[in-house]
């Protein structure tokens, strides 16, 4: 080490040192050296009139003279930080004394072999501009550059190079800064100084993320020339301010990037872009701070690690809830993760995705220091991504300069460009995602918020939340306290063993503390202080959810840790105080009928209802649960709406706000209250948790579909399918199987101007329009434009998206239509749901029976979207079939999506009566139904809507249990007729109430009848077992780790099912193939199949048994000729296996329903209908270029 080069454990941050000595140098003595302090960064002039730092909120250096290190007597760096503490706090007249090591950290990066520079520039390919990526080249077009010069762009890096031809052309050199290099003279000057050596010495970091950011022309295949081109940088206009903050391999000490932020907010930038990271900062989190409290965006990277190496999580200050931290996104829209060894993306944990989102890496243009005018295609890591957002906010600021500039506080500043990026990102996998991938056009198209629409987010500090939990704010709290939260979470980020303990420690609770302590104290790295701190906190008692709970007698808030002579022998018990109640539902309220008959006398008293819903003590303004996230932006008018908070105090004490028209916040409570309704009625009906549709979903390009060649099998390597359970995973593995798990479900209130609401199985979300409706007028007349009518606000619409969600996630097949019954079953199904949720109103229920005196038949629970019809111009409810006549509306006469699926809805809601009827029999004898003007008795009323109620619970929980019944693919609606008949079998042995030959009845007349039945009765229908059961198949089903329990976490479910899909594909795989056509597989010529799923089944009997089965789904492809011969189309075949989970010794295999591969009959059905249809276009939504084919859902309530 040179002489004159500072070591590692030689510097430390100082906070509050100006109180004692203000902001002149110090000297004081450590140990018997030298101490000198000195201010983190020199106040000159503010060049735009802004205060400059005080001396008592200021960062002071102090360095450390000596001629060995400390590292060499064994003492820790934090050691000399508490020590330097305790030694300046003699000193007298400081407050909030913070003192911490000034850490040399580096942040990973690529950096490229050794090589020649090239004669002649190398021609480069600007991809990541285009419209189908980050889409900045129509976003910078779109900004004149005279707008593009008044937005101030920091960049925090290495420097860059003058001399490159990609240098941007809007330097303000005046305003450079250098706080890596220890030269008064370079004080100055942000340029990278040349190195003696070849390129891998010299790799000019800054220079790269520069002209990414706001770079010059560069050649590309279709203007090869110097000079022409495409300008590479995303913002090419912008007024840049380098910053130099470290050396030429992205070494940096963490005094510099503070002293970094600090400078681009005296000098009054409004974005900050830094492509560097490492372990939290307590300078860091104060100057990010005051950067988001002066209105200035701070854009991060998310980090790099080499197979998790470092670490793999997000580092700061991209962790920092105040900074945009940037993730990756690869050209081929997979995320920038799990590349086998060679630098990937940091992600993660969860609760920092809230604020990061993606960009595009590697592969970038890449301008090359020290060669004038080289630019490579070697840009890599969240580096590259980094330059991309920022360039994105500063055109975005540009825009909309005057009127963002106005908004009275600078946080708001903030808020608004956050809001604009986040909420125009195109959502895709959010573990790895975060809000989505950067759409820098669309951002354009997003307005500026109104202030009273945007949320302040919480003050930064340099630990996890839970530690700050622990020990409290406010004026009695010790300062030490936060430095040992700091020193903590800094041991604790590199802790592996706590990353498997607590993967997100930003979202854990209090009561973690003794494990959290007990696995802390196990790492070496760590001062005596610290250790002595965690004894001590494991001593105190806590409360779930809270802070410390102090014993009898002592005071409210903790006096420091005394530090005893040398740590207890063994841990002290930790007393945990008995966990307060928590509810079990949350009472809300919401519009019962749609709202339109709120202004209907007769009816106006019932417009309303308060329902329940189960309680998520995780929830957040949005609302933002653990199912669902409402994100209420509404695109045409570039509108952000402030969120509604379920859990605020006096929205709780009223069951939420009042039914509203007119206020956001209600029709995101209603919203969200209904879909999560729906979540509960199916968790209720499967006995399992509900989980999103996400298969494919962590690879696929989330703006498009994938092709059929890209749709893998479940297939997994064996190293991974081989292993047992889910805690036998690696790290390594465990994130690679959870892949593709979406946590929530996105609800945009406000999303279409336009007479539709839909569920998109791209976006992973229900978006609902709003329209003006048409006025009631008499027959004959123009019709005139009425109120606006909000499908956000019916009850009915919201149910029936819904559906369609949570059935994408069972079965994503259910979308690909090879028959007329496919898309017409997910349309059935999600009005059978809407249609007898109804029935749990009761007052609604009331009231109706009331009117029909007790003749169900008559009422109008039966129609659908009421109000969503009329208003487009239909007389009666757009889905409104039950009264017609089945002779003349049946199977056989309806052949349109809508037509056919309302014919299956008449069915059920057909057998529903007819089972009420049977059900009320007894009641009627004693209380016969009036005639005439004759009113029903009260006490009849109560009975017959009590009838009512069981009757509709109990056939639509038929109706959802029959789904995990149903064959895989090609599903008509005889199977969903067996599948509903097998369902209740297994629960309901004794058909008391003539349930099930209600069904077949109902279904009979309308002309819907299995195939291959000799003679229909019930037992006929049921589903069979195989006639030979397969050796080994129940050891295979035994060993399956999967989660039963309804409270199990969402991620643990979807993970364990995935491992089972792998194991059980590896299984069969190796059976005979004989053996495996048992199975529904057809392998006799090597074909490949998938174990799409595997679900379990919980359900409680009448007589109180428990039945727990495990449902495997199997499905196969093949091309066959199409109906013209002149091409193939795709023909799928699968299976649907029924596995008993308590007494797999006998008879394992329940049922099996199998669609055949080899089945003539329908094939030739499935040619038919797709030569039919759209003159013979392939109809497999997920496999087509089609914008119908990737939304059909879109595509079938277009109209309705």
């Amino acid at each position: 080490m040179a002489d004159n080069e500072v070591q590692q454990d030689s510097r430390f941050l100082v906070k509050g040192a100006g109180d004692v000595f203000g902001l002149q140098p110090a000297v004081i003595s450590l140990r018997g050296r030298t101490v000198t302090l000195s201010p983190l960064d020199p106040v000159g002039p503010a060049p735009l009139g802004l205060a400059p730092v005080s001396p008592s909120e200021g960062w002071s250096i102090a360095t450390v003279a000596r001629s060995a290190p400390f590292a060499m007597e064994g003492v820790n760096r934090w050691e000399l930080a508490h020590e330097l503490h305790r030694t300046l706090g003699a000193q007298g007249g400081a407050t909030g004394l913070v003192v911490e090591p000034d850490l040399r950290q580096n942040m990973p990066i690529w950096r490229k072999p050794e090589e020649a520079p090239a004669l002649a520039p190398p021609i480069v390919e600007a991809w990541h501009l285009g419209s189908d990526f980050s889409q900045l080249q129509n976003a910078r077009t779109a900004v004149p550059d005279a707008a593009q010069r008044r937005v101030i762009v920091a960049h925090l890096d290495t420097g860059y190079d003058p001399a490159h031809a990609l240098a941007p052309h809007n330097i303000q050199k005046a305003l450079e800064r250098n706080f890596e290099d220890e030269d008064p003279n370079l004080r100055n000057s942000a340029v990278e100084p040349a190195h003696a050596g070849a390129l891998v010495r010299n790799f000019g970091h800054g220079t790269g993320t520069l002209g990414i950011l706001a770079g010059g022309m560069v050649p590309t295949v279709h203007s090869p020339n110097p000079g022409h081109g495409v300008a590479l940088g995303g913002a090419p206009s912008v007024t840049v301010v380098p910053i130099r903050v470290a050396n030429f391999v992205a070494q940096f000490w963490s005094s510099s990037i503070a002293a970094g932020l600090n400078h681009a907010r005296r000098i009054g930038a409004h974005v900050v872009t830094m492509s560097l990271g490492g372990l939290p900062s307590s300078a860091w989190a104060d100057a990010v701070n005051a950067c988001y409290e002066a209105g200035i965006v701070v854009v991060a990277a998310a980090g790099n690690n080499f197979s998790g190496l470092p670490v793999r999580d997000m580092v700061w200050p991209a962790r920092f809830r105040r900074v945009i931290g940037v993730c990756g996104i690869m050209k081929n829209q997979k995320p920038y993760v799990d590349l086998g060894g060679k630098m990937e993306g940091n992600f993660g944990p969860p609760s920092a995705m809230d604020t990061a989102m993606a960009a595009y890496t590697p592969e970038i243009p890449w301008a090359m220091i020290g060669t004038g005018n080289q630019v490579d295609q070697d840009g890599a890591g969240t580096s590259s991504a980094t330059p991309q957002v920022a360039a994105a906010a500063a055109l975005w600021i540009a825009q909309n300069f005057d009127d963002w500039m106005r908004l009275g506080e600078g946080w708001q500043r903030v808020e608004a460009v956050r809001a604009a990026l986040y909420g125009s990102a195109h959502p895709g996998a959010r573990t790895f995602l975060g809000r989505g991938v950067l759409q820098a056009a669309a951002a354009l198209d997003v307005g500026l918020a109104q202030a009273d629409q945007l949320r302040m987010e919480e003050r930064d500090t340099a630990s996890f939340a839970f530690l700050r939990a622990l020990t409290g704010f406010g004026a009695a709290a010790d300062p030490r306290d936060a430095m040992y939260r700091t020193e903590a979470t800094q041991v604790a980020t590199h802790s592996a063993a706590l990353r498997q303990l607590m993967p997100d420690p930003d979202a854990t609770g209090t009561a973690d503390i003794r494990k959290f302590a007990e696995t802390l104290l196990d790492a070496e790295e760590m001062s005596k202080d610290l250790r002595q701190w965690l004894w001590g906190l494991a001593g105190r008692r806590f409360v779930q959810g809270g802070g410390p709970s102090p014993g009898p007698g002592t005071p409210a808030v903790a006096p420091a840790v005394a530090a005893p002579a040398q740590p207890p022998a063994a841990a002290p018990a930790l007393h945990v105080t008995p966990a307060r109640d928590i509810p079990s539902v949350r009472r809300v309220r919401v519009f019962a009928t749609d709202p339109a008959q709120a202004l209907e006398l007769e009816r106006f008293d019932l417009a309303t209802a308060t329902i329940a819903i189960p309680w998520d003590e995780t929830i957040q303004p949005g609302p933002i649960g653990e199912y669902v996230e409402v994100v209420d932006v509404d695109p045409s008018s570039g509108r952000f709406y402030r969120p509604v908070d379920l859990s605020d105090g006096n929205i709780m004490a009223q069951d939420g706000l009042a039914p509203s028209l007119d206020d956001p916040r209600f029709h995101q409570q209603m919203t969200y209250s209904v879909a999560m309704r729906v979540v509960d009625r199916f968790e209720r009906a499967l006995g399992r948790r509900v989980l999103w549709q996400a298969e494919y979903e962590y690879w696929r390009n989330p703006l498009e579909t994938p092709s059929p060649q890209s749709a893998a099998s479940s297939e997994t390597p064996p190293e991974v399918a081989n292993k047992a359970k889910l805690e036998d995973l690696t790290s390594v593995e465990r994130e690679g199987i959870e892949r593709g798990f979406v946590r929530r479900l996105r609800i945009y209130p406000h999303a279409i101007r336009g007479r539709n609401a839909y569920y998109s199985p791209q976006k992973v979300a229900l978006l609902f329009g709003y329209f003006r409706g048409l006025r009631p007028m008499p027959e004959n007349t123009q019709p005139q434009v009425g109120d606006m009518v909000f499908t956000c606000l019916s009850f009915d619409v919201i149910a029936h998206e819904t559906t369609h969600a949570v059935l994408d996630g069972i079965n994503r097949r259910l979308r690909e239509a090879t028959n007329p019954d496919v898309l017409a079953f997910h349309e059935a199904l999600a009005d059978i749901v809407a249609l007898f949720e109804r029935f749990s109103l009761m007052d609604l229920l009331r009231r109706e029976i009331t009117k029909a005196k007790g003749r169900l038949g008559a009422t109008r629970l039966g129609e659908l979207a009421r109000e969503f019809g009329q208003a487009m111009g239909y007389g009666r409810a757009l889905r409104d079939a039950i009264n017609q006549d089945p002779k003349k509306f049946n199977y056989i006469t309806a052949t349109e999506a809508h037509d056919r699926g309302a014919v299956l809805v008449a069915a059920v809601f057909d057998a529903f009566i007819h089972i009420y009827e049977r059900r009320i029999g007894p009641l009627t004898a004693l209380l016969p139904l009036p005639q005439g003007s004759r009113p029903i008795h009260p006490t009849a009323v109560e009975m017959l809507a009590n009838e009512a109620r069981k009757a509709a619970e109990h056939v639509l929980t038929i109706c959802l249990r029959a789904i995990d019944y149903m064959p895989p693919v090609d599903i008509r609606f005889s199977d969903f007729l067996r599948a509903l008949i097998t369902a209740d079998m297994e629960v309901e042995p004794d058909d008391v109430h003539g349930y099930r030959v209600a069904f077949i009845e109902a279904f009979r007349r309308r002309y819907i009848f299995a195939d291959n039945i000799k003679a229909t009765s019930v037992d006929s229908l049921r589903w069979r077992a195989p006639d030979e059961q397969i050796e080994g198949f129940s050891s295979i089903i035994r060993s399956l780790d999967l989660r039963w329990d309804r409270s199990a976490d969402r991620l643990d479910v979807y993970a364990s099912s995935r491992l089972a899909a792998s194991k059980l594909h590896d299984w069969i795989n190796k059976l005979d193939p004989e053996k495996a056509r048992i199975l529904g597989v057809e392998r006799a010529k090597g074909e490949k199949f998938e174990v799409s799923s595997v679900r379990t089944i919980q359900r409680v009997t009448p007589a109180g048994r428990i039945h727990r089965d495990v449902i495997l789904m199997i499905t196969q492809r093949r091309t066959i000729p199409n109906a013209e011969g002149d091409g193939n189309i795709l023909f799928r075949s699968g299976s649907t296996i029924i596995v008993s989970a308590d007494d797999a010794s006998r008879a394992p295999i329940r049922y099996i329903v199998r669609k055949s591969a080899n089945s003539e009959a329908r094939q030739a059905r499935t040619r038919a209908f797709l030569a039919r249809v759209d003159d013979g276009r392939d109809l497999y939504f997920h496999e087509s270029d089609r914008s119908g084919d990737r939304e059909p859902f879109a595509m079938l309530h277009a109209h309705g």
